[in-house]
């Protein structure tokens, strides 16, 4: 796709491309809490192998109760399934489940929010989207408000946390790329098609680097709760807005997906108050604030590009 294709692609945003969007946000804020609970008794490669696979297994048997697996299109399409589900899936879980382990959760979430500033850099390097003056100021309004609620004094690196941040570094760097290759491939496809391979070769890749972590685990040390959690690390931390991520890439600019993880600090921060008894604190207010108003400059801004549409979404 040329770059004046994927303006024109990119220029409008409908109310469910908008849900989408957030509900993305929700899931993956999610996701911390299930995966923090399920690695205390579960190696993060063999937890990550174990979603990838169950996920997959899932997408495609619905993909052949209506009979749409499609192995000729897989075939054909299938550099693009590699290179998608090594970047989206294998290298970003493996890396990010490992690093979340070995670092702490403030430095995980503080270091993810790279993944919109290298989004917009690659973006801005290959110059496929205009950015204006009105942009910029929306992007770096939620990056501050997002780095405000991180506060700064809970990040440090240190020799026990340097290679758990190294790690959610290459998570980060992994999943920008994902985000920015990967939306001319998702328009040409469905998402429940296309989450479904992206998924199946993940497993695969997955269950080769998680081959010295199997005899590490003890499945006799997994409690019920752990499987709760793992049941919905599954489902809601990665069927759910894998299958999203699929729908909005196809509808929408890479930058704009990305910028929306500056939402998930935010999120995760709600979720405990609501589900841990958590405060929400005058910092966490404000942030949202910011946060809010620059994803609002990036929604309505006509030089961003896009624009919120009431009309009819896209169809499949």
């Amino acid at each position: 796709m040329k770059p004046s294709e994927l303006s024109r692609f990119s220029a409008s945003i409908t109310p469910a491309t908008l849900a989408a969007l957030i509900a993305i946000q929700v899931t993956f804020a999610s996701n911390y809490l299930f995966s923090k609970v399920v690695m205390q008794s579960v190696p993060p490669l063999v937890w990550g192998n174990i979603r990838t696979v169950c996920t997959a297994l899932i997408l495609m048997a619905a993909l052949a109760l209506r009979g749409q697996l499609r192995l000729d299109a897989a075939w054909k399409a299938k550099k693009a399934l590699f290179l998608f589900s090594l970047l989206g899936v294998v290298l970003n879980q493996a890396a990010f489940l490992a690093g979340l382990q070995l670092t702490t959760t403030a430095n995980s979430g503080l270091i993810n929010t790279m993944i919109p500033i290298f989004t917009v850099l690659w973006i801005t390097i290959t110059k496929q989207e205009q950015f204006s003056r009105l942009r910029w100021i929306g992007f770096f309004l939620a990056l501050s408000g997002v780095l405000i609620l991180q506060d700064l004094r809970h990040f440090s690196f240190s020799l026990a946390t340097y290679q758990g941040d190294l790690l959610t570094l290459f998570n980060a760097l992994s999943y920008s790329f994902f985000l920015f290759f990967s939306p001319p491939f998702f328009k040409n496809n469905t998402p429940l098609w296309t989450t479904a391979w992206l998924f199946t070769l993940g497993s695969l890749g997955l269950s080769v680097l998680a081959i010295p972590q199997w005899s590490q685990f003890d499945p006799s040390a997994v409690s019920g709760l752990t499987l709760t959690y793992a049941v919905l690390g599954i489902t809601l931390g990665n069927l759910v807005p894998y299958l999203l991520i699929s729908f909005v890439l196809a509808r929408t600019s890479s930058a704009i997906v990305a910028q929306f993880v500056y939402l998930q600090a935010l999120i995760a921060g709600f979720l405990g108050y609501a589900f841990l008894g958590e405060t929400i604190s005058t910092r966490t207010l404000f942030s949202a604030v910011l946060i809010f108003l620059g994803l609002y400059c990036s929604l309505t801004t006509r030089p961003f590009g896009i624009r919120i549409s009431l009309g009819e979404d896209f169809k499949e």
